[in-house]
């Protein structure tokens, strides 16, 4: 039984060896290629996973990289690749999908495709922001909500993204499991089959356990280095959401800054637009919006006096709850000269801010010590400075408080602000100067005419309301003012006038008005004037200063003035009339010899009206004819012969009626009307010479006088050159008269005419000798050929001693200079014989014969040159001269 059952046993040992192998090849062929097949399409599939794993990461990557990009630089074109990446990214997990399906590979394709919209609606909106300069506040919000609902996608596409991760390692691991377990099994069944064989099963178990083993190592090497990318590759997504993360943050600051830079533009703008009103801003307001942008509860302007840096104004705001009222007072009056430090920043134009005073400089003691005394933690001040360099004050800014920390982009606003704050009181500045120049002189800063005629018309209603009011004016004008401008300069007769203006302001009472009216003349309204005697104590005040020498240039200066004055009255109805009266009653005093005062009366009036008049006729009687010459002859006191004649002119209006050349002349002296009418007899006096010459008459010398105003023409001698080619008279057949003030007024000058008028050969006459400077020596110097003796020495020559002394003493010297002398103004037999003898050249006189029409003369030379001088025209009874001038 034993040895069956061993038998049995070794057959079926025996059996199973010989049928081992066939029961392996069955099985081998069975199991083998399926297996095989398997495991190759599983490893396969496992590399397709894998690689497709790979791009999903990397897509991810890049598209999460490139949308931070466009994010970031707001980049359009960033934004489509990062499209194009997650497009790749989407299709490589429907590849993965479709290998192994997986609800975390669905959820993670949602989430990505929200994170996409999202980017691409992130980068819409700020491509949209940065287009605009200034972004509504509904659009700031649709951002900031935007920018909350991409946080939230973000992180719900990293969470899907992470889970993603996870299940497929877990897959992955599962499959390892799976395959572990089915090599096992495997290994069990090679054990049972050679069971009977344990030398075969071990050698085949152990080949199948090595290579089973080293394709498990395979595995597990690939599962760990698949493991270890999916940890670079999530680390690498944390560091990614860290940096989106820190830049969302970033951006977050960047948009706050942003918001607050637009509010604090805002609020400037609103300040800077207060400056530009039509009308003055309240500092108040004003001084509030520029603490809202510096965030503090004091602020203040501070101006400074003109020319210097000494604080002579502030303006102020303080919270409600705050009080600083009392140190922004202790800035009045305070110099910067004090203050170095203080005084170069603000010459440098540089702000002076201090977050604490511990942050002052040592060199800044002063500062320190006064600024610690009104309670000051913290400050800045930015200067006020002009565009023309000149600072006229600041503006302040402080807490009493706390420390400050004072925002820079703040300060560089508040500088344009300062610039318009400048502008702003120079432009006001500027106004006030409009102003006052208006109603003020410039020169002397004291009311012009415009100021002075609404005082004096206020002067005047108040008269008539009130009958115990009374007011007078006084029109002053400076003698010989000219002259000062003429021989010291314009700057010295400014300074001259300046100094006019402060003697008079001087000489008044409180209340009175001194005004410049124009040039030299100024006009005083004096009020409450109860009667003339108080006006002329203050004329006669005004005469005594203005007579104090005034130094100029290193010279005495003396002048004098006339003036006129006039009272008020219920007659008056314009300041204008006011004026024209006191005027009229200053040049009345300048006709009485200057250097005094004229009280106006109604006389004065009537005559300045027919001198009106008379201005208006004198313009049109050259044109009407009006005008004709009258000649007095003159005769020689030595044969009695007429050898000259002086040329005289008469008006006689159109009316017939005769107006005296002493009513005309000084008119047309005054207005330059003069200077036609002298022309007109020069050329008239020509032409009638030359018709003597052609009737045969004796050579006749013909004198025409010329006035100041003519000698003051440069082309006086050409003029007279040309008359006389004109008229074909020969120049010495004419002789020009002039007086002596006129000749004394511009010597030069006077002496460059004549020196011209000479080398033509016309002969010179000063008019009037004796009563103008009475000196001699000037006749040296002027090449003139006559001197025609004053009538109010020829008056007296009979009965005054000292008279015929004088003539005498004339006559001697003109002789000893070769000059011929004319007396004029004779009127008696005696005074013709006693100049006779006395050695007088020439007479003229109405003695010999009064101013005759031409016709009239001719005949007068005929008779005369026909008779014996005793015989001559009858020499009877004195007859009285009109005031010939000319």
């Amino acid at each position: 039984m034993l040895w069956r059952s061993i038998s049995k046993k070794t057959l079926l040992l025996l059996l199973l060896l010989v049928s081992f192998p066939f029961i392996e090849l069955a099985i081998s062929r069975h199991h083998g290629p399926k297996l095989s097949d398997t495991m190759s399409h599983t490893l396969t599939q496992k590399r397709q996973w894998n690689d497709i794993l790979n791009r999903i990461s990397d897509n991810a990557a890049q598209m999460e990289l490139h949308y931070r990009h466009a994010l970031h630089h707001g980049d359009k074109d960033t934004a489509e690749e990062a499209r194009d990446f997650f497009t790749k990214m989407d299709a490589a997990s429907v590849e993965l999908n479709q290998i192994t399906p997986m609800p975390e590979l669905r959820r993670f394709r949602d989430a990505a495709r929200r994170y996409n919209d999202m980017n691409r609606e992130m980068v819409l909106r700020l491509q949209e922001v940065r287009a605009r300069d200034v972004v509504p506040r509904e659009q700031e919000t649709a951002l900031v909500e935007a920018q909350t609902r991409y946080e939230r996608e973000h992180r719900a596409w990293l969470e899907a993204r992470n889970a993603f991760m996870d299940a497929q390692r877990r897959a992955f691991q599962k499959e390892v499991g799976n395959w572990t377990t089915k090599i096992g099994l495997l290994e069990q069944g090679a054990a049972t089959l050679w069971f009977r064989s344990l030398i075969f099963l071990s050698l085949l178990t152990m080949v199948s356990f090595v290579v089973f083993q080293v394709r498990r190592a395979k595995l597990l090497a690939a599962n760990q280095a698949l493991e270890a990318d999916l940890a670079r590759q999530n680390d690498t997504l944390q560091e990614t959401n860290r940096r989106l993360e820190s830049e969302i943050e970033e951006r977050n600051l960047a948009e706050w800054e942003v918001r607050k830079r637009l509010h604090m533009e805002e609020t400037l703008g609103k300040a800077s637009g207060m400056l530009t009103l039509p009308h003055a801003p309240r500092f108040d307001s004003f001084l509030e919006l520029l603490a809202e942008v510096m965030s503090v509860d004091h602020a203040f302007i501070a101006l400074f006096k003109k020319g210097k840096l000494e604080i002579a104004n502030t303006f102020q705001w303080h919270a409600p709850e705050a009080n600083g009222e009392a140190a922004v007072k202790a800035f009045i009056g305070l110099e910067l000269i004090h203050f170095p430090w203080w005084y170069e920043r603000v010459r440098a134009n540089e702000p002076l801010a201090a977050e604490s005073l511990r942050d002052l400089p040592e060199s800044a003691d002063a500062e320190r010590t006064f600024f610690s005394e009104i309670g000051f933690k913290a400050f800045l001040f930015l200067p006020v400075r002009t565009v023309d360099d000149e600072t006229i004050g600041f503006i302040g800014f402080f807490d009493m408080q706390n420390e400050q920390t004072w925002p820079s982009t703040g300060i560089r606003m508040l500088f344009f602000v300062s610039e318009l704050l400048a502008n702003y009181f120079a432009r006001q500045k500027a106004e006030d100067q409009l102003r006052h120049d208006a109603f003020y002189d410039r020169l002397t800063d004291l009311p012009n005419r415009i100021l002075f005629k609404n005082r004096l018309e206020h002067a005047i209603q108040k008269c008539k309301r009130y009958h115990e009011y009374n007011f007078a004016v006084l029109f002053l004008d400076l003698d010989r003012f000219k002259a000062v401008n003429d021989t010291m300069g314009h700057l010295v007769g400014d300074q001259l006038l300046i100094e006019v203006s402060d003697r008079l302001n001087e000489t008044v009472r409180p209340g009175d008005t001194v005004a410049r009216l124009s040039g030299d003349e100024f006009s005083i309204l004096l009020e409450n004037i109860m009667e003339i005697e108080e006006v002329i104590r203050v004329v006669q005040r005004i005469e005594v200063s203005i007579k104090e020498p005034f130094h100029l240039k290193g010279k005495e200066v003396h002048i004098s003035c006339s003036i006129g004055l006039t009272q008020g009255n219920l007659d008056y109805k314009s300041a204008e009339a006011v004026i024209r009266d006191a005027d009229i009653a200053m040049y009345r005093a300048k006709t009485l010899g200057k250097a005094r005062y004229a009280v106006f009366d109604k006389e004065m009036h009537e005559k300045a009206v027919s001198a009106m008049d008379i201005e208006s006729s004198l313009r049109t009687a050259i044109e009407r004819d009006e005008f004709e010459l009258y000649y007095q002859p003159i005769l020689s006191s030595e044969t009695d012969r007429v050898i000259g004649a002086e040329a005289l002119i008469r008006w006689r209006k159109s009316d017939g009626g005769m107006i005296s050349p002493g009513e005309f002349i000084p008119i047309a002296e005054e207005t330059g009307l003069i200077l036609p009418i002298g022309e007109w007899a020069l050329r008239t006096a020509c032409r009638q010479a030359v018709v003597w010459r052609d009737m045969g008459l004796p050579e006749i010398t013909v004198a025409v006088n010329i006035s100041a105003r003519q000698l003051q023409r440069q082309d006086l001698a050409h003029v007279t050159q040309a008359l006389l080619e004109e008229a074909g008279l020969e120049a010495r057949l004419l002789k020009i008269e002039l007086t002596e003030s006129a000749v004394m007024a511009d010597v030069d000058h006077a002496i460059a005419i004549f020196k011209d008028l000479e080398r033509m050969n016309i002969k010179i006459s000063v008019d009037d000798f004796g009563t103008g400077y009475s000196s001699l020596a000037y006749l040296k110097r002027f090449p003139i050929h006559t001197l025609k003796i004053d009538r109010s020495f020829i008056n007296g020559i009979l009965d005054n001693e000292d008279d015929r002394a004088i003539i005498g003493s004339i006559i001697a010297m003109a002789h000893s200079l070769n000059l011929r002398l004319v007396a004029e103004g004779v009127e008696t037999e005696a005074q013709y014989e006693l100049l006779g003898k006395l050695g007088c050249d020439e007479i003229q006189g109405y003695y010999c014969s009064p101013p005759v029409p031409a016709a009239d003369f001719v005949a007068y030379v005929q008779k005369n040159h026909e008779l014996q001088p005793a015989n001559n025209t009858p020499r009877g009874q004195p007859v009285s001269e009109a005031a010939d001038t000319q």
